[in-house]
């Protein structure tokens, strides 16, 4: 008994010793566990806070991609991602250094490294995106998140414009996710393939992959997103009625209210491309009662009176457009109504005066597309303005000098002086005489309105494609002035006119093109022309001749003078045929046959001939795959214009230019320009040399 109590009292100082001697053994293993909990705390808190601002960030710039959504044109520069964003990710990219620097063994690596190549992706930062998702890629094979780094490997080399290498890197990967059964990788590998077509060209190549992506797709938002571009893609080609048949099952799969608002908006525009007028108008009624759509009212509207501007109801539509230009004031809607305005007033109503009011106003809106096109125009209109009052002026002037008897005043002011010799009497001598030194020739008058009506008629030729003023007042030009350092260029311009609307005019291109040999064998132009006929025209010349006669077709196709532009088109094939733009005239041609004038036949003629004449090119890569033979299962609109007949021209001063154009004249002038193209590269080359060399 008092052994046990001997004990019990020793226990509680044994314990103590023990405990104290077990201290000193197990010592290091006690530091080792404490340590590696407080590391994994560590570790864990900064991946958790990595992945929390990544979240915040993505969160960010998704819900400011909506709120832009329809504010700004679809080909301007993408605006900056949030400021909040930007900080986020600046967290995300400092929090995953750690991670990679401190804690290169733990089982979050992957997923650091990931987050870190959004978050430089994001940024716009693409080569530092690309390492990280290479370095994923080839350290952890094994990763779970391996399949969707070779997605993003792949998108950042299309953003540092690698196509091919994205190419064959997207190819790879859609094989390895379609062994792995990853459908979700696989249509988005799909998507990003078409896109890689898009950028190549190949229309039917693109949409063949967006089918892909959708067939792939089990999450409905990828089925929506590719039936949606699918959609967009036949819209673009031509293949209005497989447009609809796509766009509208976008409602069926997409929750995002902006994609179903321009699947159904994009489907209206293929209704009434297709002439189906009364459907349009339906699709746009219901569009307009949509709540879902009450943001985007807007573009509804302006679709609305585009409709009715088909459908030849142009007050109604005109009502509209003024309303929406009120209305969206300093918006993209504004501005598109603005252009729209300054299109009809230009092209149908032949009111300069509003068209140019207009196209001021498209530029109040700070998109660089629009502000770019709408600018041209007013520069255009503002310079056939000032071109106008010149020749008015001189007019002016002209007409008052036939009313003065130069002769008379002279004789009067010496015979006065002669009988005056006062300091008075010299003095008046002396101001007689510097106004009659002053006052403007008719010479220099008809020079001054040679030269406002050459620019005149270079503007409608070049930048306002309207070949019936461009005849008039280039030869109105010649008229006035008929002299070397300005006339052979004009011939010139006449003779480019002439090989592209030999419907307008009764002198023929070579016509032209002798006379100013003939007339101006030492000007440039001759000499060209001369040496043309002795040997064959460099590569250059003929590139550079045959951008200018295409760019006056395609005004004509922007203008939807159909029949003129085919004619343009196929003399310009006749002119240049080995020229590097005969495959898309040739691919025009066979355009507007198919999706203008529904001459299925001749559309599948012109586009066997570009794939049997040149199939390498970009354009033959667009129709290669498609069934021509069956073209004509494929529905277009019909948009045709009849030719009108040009004044009578003449000749030489007498013969060659035209006198007779007075009954013409206010016709003439009140004919509508076309669509905006570039100005002649080579006119202007050699107008400065002419400058140089006087």
């Amino acid at each position: 008994m008092r052994r046990s109590s001997f004990i019990f009292t020793l226990l509680p100082i044994l314990s103590l010793s023990f405990f104290l001697e077990s201290c000193v053994i197990l010592n290091p293993v006690g530091d080792a566990i404490s340590s590696g909990y407080e590391n994994m705390n560590t570790y864990f808190n900064v991946y958790y806070n990595a992945k929390r601002a990544f979240d915040n960030a993505e969160q960010d710039i998704q819900e400011d991609a909506k709120k832009n959504e329809g504010k700004t044109a679809p080909d301007d520069k993408a605006p900056a991602i949030p400021a909040s964003a930007s900080k986020n990710l600046d967290l995300v990219i400092d929090k995953c250094s750690n991670i990679l620097a401190y804690h290169s063994k733990s089982s979050y690596v992957d997923d650091a490294l990931m987050m870190t190549g959004k978050a430089f992706y994001y940024k716009k930062e693409f080569s530092k995106a690309e390492r990280k998702f290479l370095e994923l890629i080839t350290q952890y094979p094994n990763s779970s998140l391996n399949l969707e780094a070779q997605l993003w490997y792949a998108k950042s080399e299309m953003e540092l414009v690698e196509y091919d290498q994205a190419r064959k890197n997207v190819s790879a990967l859609i094989a390895t996710a379609e062994s792995a059964g990853d459908r979700d990788i696989l249509a988005r590998a799909e998507a990003l393939m078409g896109s890689i077509f898009e950028h190549d060209g190949s229309v039917s190549s693109a949409i063949d992959a967006y089918q892909k992506s959708q067939q792939a797709a089990d999450s409905d938002e990828l089925k929506g997103n590719a039936l949606y571009n699918e959609g967009r893609l036949y819209y673009a080609d031509g293949q209005y009625q497989n447009s609809v048949n796509a766009l509208l099952q976008v409602d069926e799969y997409s929750d995002d209210v902006y994609q179903i608002f321009q699947s159904e908006l994009l489907a209206t525009k293929a209704y009434r491309n297709l002439q189906l007028l009364d459907k349009a108008l339906a699709l746009e009624s219901e569009m307009a009662k949509d709540y879902r759509f009450k943001d985007y009212l807007g573009p509804v509207l302006l679709e609305r009176a585009n409709i009715l501007l088909a459908g030849n109801k142009e007050d109604e539509a005109i009502n509209i457009l003024q309303a929406i230009d009120t209305t969206y004031a300093r918006t993209l809607t504004g501005a598109s109504a603005d252009i729209r305005l300054g299109k009809y007033y230009e092209q149908n109503a032949s009111d300069y005066s509003r068209a140019l009011e207009f196209y001021r106003r498209a530029t109040t809106f700070s998109s660089p597309k629009l502000i770019d096109a709408a600018a041209r125009k007013v520069i255009a209109f503002n310079t056939y303005f000032q071109s106008l009052k010149e020749i008015a002026a001189a007019d002016s002037v002209l007409a008052s000098l036939s009313r003065i008897d130069t002769t008379t005043s002279e004789s009067d002011s010496v015979s006065i002086a002669a009988k005056d010799t006062s300091d008075r009497s010299q003095e008046a001598k002396k101001e007689a005489a510097r106004a009659v030194v002053q006052r403007p020739s008719a010479d220099s008058l008809n020079a001054i309105q040679a030269r406002a009506a050459a620019n005149i008629g270079e503007l409608f030729y070049t930048d306002l494609a309207n070949p019936d003023s461009a005849f008039y007042w280039l030869k109105y030009s010649l008229l006035h002035q008929y002299v070397e350092h300005s006339a052979p260029r004009i011939l010139y311009m006449l003779s480019e006119l002439a090989a592209s609307h030999p419907d307008k005019t009764t002198v023929t291109s070579k016509e032209y093109e002798d006379q100013i040999v003939r007339d101006f064998p030492n000007s440039y132009f001759a000499r060209q022309l001369q040496s043309q006929d002795s040997t064959v025209a460099s590569d250059q010349a003929v590139a550079d001749s045959a951008a200018i006669a295409y760019k006056v077709a395609e005004g004509l196709i922007e203008s939807g003078k159909n029949v003129e532009a085919l004619t343009a088109l196929d003399a310009i094939m006749m002119r240049y045929p080995n020229a590097p733009l005969a495959a898309k005239c040739r691919y025009a041609m066979g355009w507007l046959y198919e999706n203008r004038l529904a001459q299925m036949d001749s559309a599948a003629d012109q586009y066997k001939i570009l794939l049997a004449q040149f199939p390498s090119t970009p354009y033959a890569r667009a129709i290669k795959g498609r069934q021509l033979d069956t073209l004509s299962t494929s529905p277009a609109a019909a948009d045709t214009t009849p030719s009108e007949q040009s004044a009578q021209p003449g000749k030489k001063r007498t013969d060659k230019i035209d006198r007779g154009t007075g009954a013409g004249v206010k016709q003439n002038l009140n004919k509508p320009p076309g669509a905006l193209s570039r100005r002649a590269k080579i006119l202007q080359s050699q107008h400065r040399r002419q400058t140089e060399r006087e």
